[in-house]
């Protein structure tokens, strides 16, 4: 049993203490909230909050407080005038302090960057088999950061890609790294503040930003990301997932892990169809799960079986 905090990427690693039940509160949190792994019995007083919390049905903070529903956590996470502008510092705190590299990106753990692309590649290639399947003109690579995904990715299917980064630091390291002529804009906003063109894109890829969002904002942020499609657009979502209904929320980072549910929930509500979905593949079994989310506009269909095979369970990475 290690002692690991989390993570935009699912889990960070931390040098292990002679006896793991020693590690500070929250490392225990999030051990005892979001890993398979066999715990000792009976578990410290942190650990036993939090276990039976879930069992009740509620999910607790990484600061060890019980919390019943992600609407209770909204309610006093962003009220009074400040407590919104308090909630997104948090985020923008902590990126600022990673470095603009693919280390800094996939939170220590940059071997990730391969089987990512892979398996986010070969999700987007199963898409030509929808019933209404999307061109590859024009993409918006969201919460882009350095642009890894632009770069590794959707620069190869699109014939062009604009770039969304809240963060000036690491936009200026994408506009550096990619010196490609089909590169369109670069964008400095915010998921919360960002107001793509109507209309304008065959694609829109958002991974690991959706966290950030409290649920009012990401369910506006969708539902302008559903206006920005063109005909046959598609809206990726790829994010880490709870295991089961076992939310966790990260004060500290400013960030929420769903569930599967919750995530498919605020799509409806935002007028968006899953028309296809799959899990990452080849993931070390001490990061949080991660799903890929295809999304259209509620009627859309969804990908034929025979056009769309399952991800065969792979084994962790070393």
């Amino acid at each position: 049993l290690a002692s690991i905090s989390f993570s935009p990427c699912g889990f960070r690693r931390h040098p292990a203490p002679p006896n793991p039940l020693e590690c500070p509160p929250r490392w225990r949190l999030v051990v005892a909230a979001a890993t398979p792994l066999p715990l000792p019995q009976p578990l410290p007083p942190a650990c036993v909050l939090v276990a039976e919390g879930f069992v009740r049905g509620e999910a607790a903070d990484m600061d060890g407080q019980s919390v019943k529903t992600l609407r209770d956590v909204w309610k006093s996470e962003l009220g009074g005038r400040e407590g919104r502008k308090r909630w997104y510092a948090r985020a923008t705190d902590y990126w600022e302090k990673q470095e603009a590299s693919l280390e800094g990106m996939l939170g220590g753990y940059p071997s990730l960057n391969a089987p990512d692309l892979e398996d986010s590649r070969r999700f987007l290639e199963q898409l030509r088999g929808l019933p209404d399947a999307p061109r590859h003109g024009s993409a918006l690579d969201c919460g882009a950061g350095i642009g890894r995904v632009t770069s590794g990715l959707l620069l190869d299917l699109f014939g062009s890609v604009d770039l969304a980064e809240p963060n000036n630091r690491l936009l200026d390291a994408a506009k550096q790294g990619i010196p490609s002529e089909r590169v369109g804009c670069f964008y400095a906003s915010s998921l919360q503040d960002l107001r793509p063109e109507d209309g304008r894109y065959d694609l829109i890829w958002v991974q690991w930003s959706l966290m950030y969002l409290p649920d009012d904002d990401l369910r506006l942020f969708l539902r302008r990301c559903r206006a920005a499609l063109a005909r046959g657009g598609v809206l990726c979502a790829k994010e880490n997932i709870a295991r089961g209904e076992q939310w966790v929320l990260d004060k500290q980072e400013g960030s929420v892990t769903r569930t599967d549910s919750q995530y498919c929930e605020l799509f409806r509500q935002a007028g968006l169809a899953v028309v296809h979905e799959v899990w990452q593949t080849l993931w070390p079994q001490e990061l949080l799960p991660v799903k890929l989310f295809a999304l259209q506009r509620l009627g859309s269909r969804p990908l034929r079986p025979e056009a769309a095979p399952s991800f065969a369970p792979s084994p962790p990475l070393a």
